[in-house]
């Protein structure tokens, strides 16, 4: 069965002109992170799927449930993504959330990053910590390419040769869509250690992309105790274990 990909995002707000603006606004910064034109109005005739970013953003949303929305709509064919939100003031960030978390399945990148050779990128990642995850995850390897593509955008030609830029590729994969399945398979502990080690290695600049991801509240936490160079207490991650974080 041939999977849909999300051929157009649309952002849609309340018809106020001070929420024009705004939404104005997010749909540039988007086009920036993404590479891509966000729209006011679908432009083809596809099926929808509308996401609400209050009900994407509340604390006890789960992301698993929108994974599975988004599969059972992806398993039927291409798709147009409408966000609608009644403040992009702060929607704008909620939807980068959502779209860094989607991001394989979006337009690809317009210009020169578009050629950026993924079986390239892939031979260098074997090469870096994680490669064993991303050997046996096709999606984490082909997040690792988005971002190395987003991240490219931003530096010289030659930059992409770089171990550093894969490397920040790599756990911006991590955090983007890896962490959960991460807590799940391996737990509390075996988690916070993860992210401790990546943050630790990230640029300034990788760092900055990972705090515009969803995490659960747990992963959360995690990311602000380690940039803040905390330990992770054990009791706590006991006691988190027993009530299945």
């Amino acid at each position: 069965m041939v999977e849909g990909s999300i051929r157009e995002v649309v952002l849609l707000g309340l018809p106020l002109e001070q929420e024009r603006r705004l939404l104005r606004d997010a749909a540039n910064y988007l086009a920036q992170q993404f590479r891509f034109k966000v729209l006011p109005r679908p432009l083809r005739d596809l099926p929808d799927l509308r996401i609400d970013l209050a009900t994407w953003s509340h604390p006890s949303a789960s992301l698993r449930s929108f994974d599975r929305l988004v599969q059972s709509v992806q398993a039927r064919g291409d798709f147009c993504l409408v966000l609608t939100a009644r403040d992009w003031l702060g929607g704008a960030l909620s939807a980068a959330e959502l779209l860094n978390r989607y991001q394989r399945l979006l337009p690809l990148p317009a210009g020169r990053a578009r050629a950026l050779d993924l079986d390239r990128i892939l031979e260098a990642q074997a090469t870096l910590e994680g490669a064993v995850e991303a050997a046996h995850d096709p999606g984490l390897a082909e997040d690792t390419w988005r971002w190395a593509v987003r991240l490219c955008c931003e530096l010289e030609p030659g930059a992409l040769a770089g171990t550093s830029l894969l490397q920040d590729a790599h756990d911006l994969a991590f955090f983007s869509s890896g962490s959960v399945e991460y807590l799940e398979q391996f737990g509390v502990p075996s988690t916070y250690a993860k992210v401790r080690r990546c943050l630790s290695r990230m640029s300034p600049q990788a760092i900055c992309q990972a705090l515009v991801t969803r995490q659960p509240p747990l992963v959360s936490q995690m990311m602000e105790t380690a940039l803040r160079g905390g330990e992770w207490p054990s009791q706590s991650m006991i006691a988190v274990e027993a009530a299945g974080w």
